[in-house]
């Protein structure tokens, strides 16, 4: 499958990874950015580019946009401040968990978060199903076997939360 993982493209040559036995490449340009000259015109092809392109991830959201993306930046910055603040009041970490819109749909909110702890021994790995948990829950862990700190992501069930209360409100 390695072979498989880079190809030629029009402008380049990408190279994606394997995820659960399919190929993936994320990021790849389809257009120049709509900056300066180009803002409110169609798009235009993207530049050609010399060497392999790296394209495990996706690329910043609304890159045309500092205002947006610096956003995005002290939203991530807010986590990890949260975290290490929680590590430092508990005197250490077991694990991290992400559930909620945010944390169960954005690879790359929950991996430039996970970077961040690096220094605590956490190694991303793989995405699993977890044992620990309830498997028909969804649970995952995403962290590497060998990781010093887990992390997971854990499916929200705020309907079955907001049946519950509404249930026994009944009762």
């Amino acid at each position: 499958m390695q072979d498989q993982l880079t190809v030629k493209t029009t402008y380049g040559i990408i190279r994606g990874e394997e995820e659960r036995g399919v190929c993936v490449w994320r990021g790849i340009p389809y257009a120049q950015a709509p900056m300066g000259a180009l803002r409110f015109h169609h798009s235009r092809p993207p530049q050609p580019w010399t060497g392999v392109r790296e394209t495990v991830w996706f690329g910043k959201a609304a890159p045309h946009n500092e205002r947006a993306q610096l956003a995005i930046d002290i939203f991530i910055r807010e986590i990890i401040r949260y975290i290490g603040g929680y590590a430092a009041i508990l005197g250490g970490l077991d694990a991290i968990a992400f559930t909620g819109g945010i944390g169960e749909n954005s690879e790359t909110v929950r991996s430039r978060v996970l970077d961040a702890f690096a220094f605590m021994g956490l190694k991303k790995g793989e995405t699993r199903p977890c044992a620990a948990l309830d498997p028909s829950a969804g649970g995952k862990i995403i962290t590497a076997p060998d990781s010093a700190l887990h992390a997971f992501v854990i499916p929200a069930n705020e309907e079955l939360g907001i049946a519950r209360k509404v249930f026994s409100k009944l009762q």
